[in-house]
């Protein structure tokens, strides 16, 4: 949010601290500041305002109301300005979705005069990076930044019919933007058109851009104004759907309350009166389609719950000084007293007792919080966490390797709205699709890691259309191992299977092939409450540790070689010649997987794996190797084979 200085200096009747001086205040208070800019003789603040907060302090007068509670000076009394009589209205406001469109307050201001804004108005805009346009939709965005609520004028004579509709467009609409952008409107859209039956034509996209058709210029002298209050999903909805982005939508994505809409109409009518009236200014009376309003919300809490929280010593009195400065009204009882609290319209984010001892957090300041464990204070240790990592270390023990894979996938029961990719459209299901993938990719890198067979296995969530749970899987796979492969796989499967009932005390089974899957959660329900600490599970020897070297994203190359030796010669000796001659291309050790002997001689057979780490190897060098690898051994009278 972008905030000039001097237009929050009008909140306040003494004058505001530095710019320096805010700047600290919001940073250690609530909001960080991430750039301030001198501008003439202004200053200007860009405020990281939190999504938590963005329903009250995307404008000047939410900034100020947070500084006046930070800093403890009132905020400048609210002048009401008068305006001239109203006539009865001629405007009709039909809703057709009161959950879309939550309030819609409408007026027509007659006889305006549309011309260039005055110097102050000009000023206040473009500090904060607006573009001044005319003096009509200058009033609407002044107010706009000034306290939060989006407004819009359009040219009644515009407009055909006498009324204005919100509706969800539909098929085929399409609408001229502010901007000449000529867009498609998705069926169901929410649209502001005109009253002209039977689909009046869309002058807006709700909350989010003005059409074109009915835009305010020199020649307009008759408005509607609009201040309505739009449902923030379907707005982003919208918004990112046409990839329109603009300071409306932000703000109505964010949530607004709708009580503001009418004091935003009040006061752009007395602005638009006093900039561009002409003497013969007729103001009509407003109408308002409020079909569900916002219900008072109280909150009850005591120096106790405040206490509990943040580990203080407040009283009575220094809660009631809180709660003046943070501007709440609220009601006394008992002894210790018990406070009720009734939550400022414009507080959206404020609905339990925590919210409103955050609020207190910052004005108390958290660097005054101590830091003092309270005595009664215990971690409970997480079941579910204590044995999914007592069941990961038992794992990597036994030589398997965990596999993090996407949650989305390519089939499942819960569809995404917003695919990353077209194969991953849904929600996993299993990890069990995962890890037969994995299993297969890895497979065909056996020989260049050094294994006859990859283990691995994964701990995450997986979903479906009634539930969400957390699941086990465990995959095994052999690079080779004819006819009996399929059974080596189960026995291996079965092997590590025993090792964790073992380990944990209850008989894991279950169809068994070289994959396996549990429900984690529902296993856990069954196991023992884990140790009152975390020492057993955060220690250092409850963990392993394995050791990684980067990976080239070349291919690799296999060769074998076998050599008799005299039986004395060890393979460590002939590894190391190995070794020796293959320099940097050797990707890693050299693999001894046959020996026998015969006649006081020894055979051995190591399978060798070459790699570049900025290039793909021919076939040319890797005979150079092992031609040189050969060489040495012949000059040892070593026979290779």
């Amino acid at each position: 949010m972008i905030i000039s200085y001097k237009w929050l200096q009008t909140y306040f009747d003494g004058e505001l601290s530095p710019p320096e001086k805010i700047v600290e205040v919001l940073t250690f208070g609530i909001f960080e500041v991430e750039g301030v800019e001198k501008k003439e003789d202004d200053t200007i603040l860009d405020i990281k305002v939190l999504p938590d907060r963005a329903h009250d302090c995307l404008s000047h007068r939410g900034i100020a109301r947070v500084l006046s509670a930070l800093l403890d000076i009132p905020l400048r009394a609210e002048q009401s300005r008068s305006l001239p009589e109203e006539r009865p209205t001629t405007l009709a406001v039909d809703v057709t979705d009161h959950l879309a469109c939550r309030r819609y307050v409408g007026r027509v201001l007659r006889g305006i005069t549309v011309g260039p804004s005055p110097d102050w108005l000009r000023e206040r805009l473009e500090a904060i990076g607006q573009r001044s346009i005319n003096n009509i939709v200058d009033a609407t965005n002044y107010v706009m930044f000034d306290i939060g609520q989006p407004l819009h004028a359009f040219d009644k004579d515009k407009i055909a019919g006498e009324g204005i509709v919100v509706r969800a467009a539909l098929a085929s609409e399409r609408i001229i933007t502010l901007d000449g952008k000529d867009v498609a409107l998705p069926q169901g859209t929410l649209v502001i058109s005109d009253g002209d039956a039977p689909a009046g034509v869309p002058l807006a996209i709700a909350g989010v851009k003005g059409g074109k058709s009915a835009q305010v210029d020199e020649q307009t002298s008759c408005i509607i104004l609009e201040a309505a209050n739009f449902d923030p999903v379907a707005v982003r909805k919208t918004s990112r759907g046409l990839n329109i982005l603009t300071d409306s939508s932000k703000r109505f994505e964010n949530e607004l309350t709708p009580e503001i809409a009418r004091e935003a109409m009040d006061r752009v009518t007395a602005l638009i009166v006093e900039i561009a009236g002409n003497g013969n200014t007729v103001i009509e009376e407003i109408v308002d389609v409020y079909a569900k309003q916002l219900k008072e919300h109280t909150i009850t809490l005591g120096a106790l719950d405040v206490n509990r929280l943040l580990g203080t010593d407040m009283s009575d009195t220094d809660m009631e000084a809180f709660f003046n400065r943070l501007r709440f009204a609220y009601t006394k009882e008992s002894d210790p007293a018990v406070f009720t609290i009734a939550v400022p319209v414009m507080r959206l984010d404020m609905r339990e007792k925590v919210d409103v001892v955050e609020d207190i957090a910052h004005l108390f300041g958290y660097a005054n919080i101590p830091t003092n464990i309270p005595k009664d204070a215990k971690a409970q240790v997480s079941k579910k966490f204590y044995y999914a990592s007592f069941i990961r270390n038992t794992l990597v023990e036994a030589g398997f390797s965990e596999i993090y894979s996407y949650t989305f996938a390519q089939s499942g029961e819960i569809e995404l709205a917003n695919p990353p990719a077209p194969d991953k459209e849904f929600l996993r299901i299993n990890l069990s699709d995962e890890i037969k993938t994995s299993l297969a990719h890895n497979i065909r890198n056996a020989e260049l890691l050094g294994l006859d067979e990859v283990k691995i296995f994964e701990i995450g969530n997986v979903f479906s259309s009634a539930w969400e749970h957390t699941s086990l899987a465990i995959g095994v796979e052999m690079s080779a191992a004819g006819k009996k492969k399929a059974t080596i796989l189960e026995n291996a499967m079965r092997d590590i299977l025993d090792l964790l009932s073992q380990k944990l005390g209850v008989e894991l089974d279950g169809a068994v092939g070289n994959v396996w899957e549990t429900d984690l959660d529902l296993l856990v329900k069954e196991l023992p409450e884990p140790p009152d600490t975390y020492a057993t599970v955060l220690s250092k020897e409850s963990h392993a540790t394995a050791v990684y070297k980067k990976i080239s994203p070349y291919p690799f190359i296999t060769r074998d070689i076998a050599v008799w030796v005299p039986k004395e010669v060890s393979s460590l000796e002939i590894e190391k010649m190995i070794s020796g001659q293959s320099g940097e291309l050797l990707a890693r050790d050299p693999r001894l997987f046959d020996t026998f002997e015969k006649e006081g001689r020894t055979s051995y057979a190591f399978r060798l794996v070459f790699q570049s780490y900025d290039r793909t190897l021919t076939d040319e060098e890797a005979n150079a190797v092992m031609d040189k690898i050969t060489a040495i051994f012949n000059q040892k009278d070593f026979q290779v084979r």
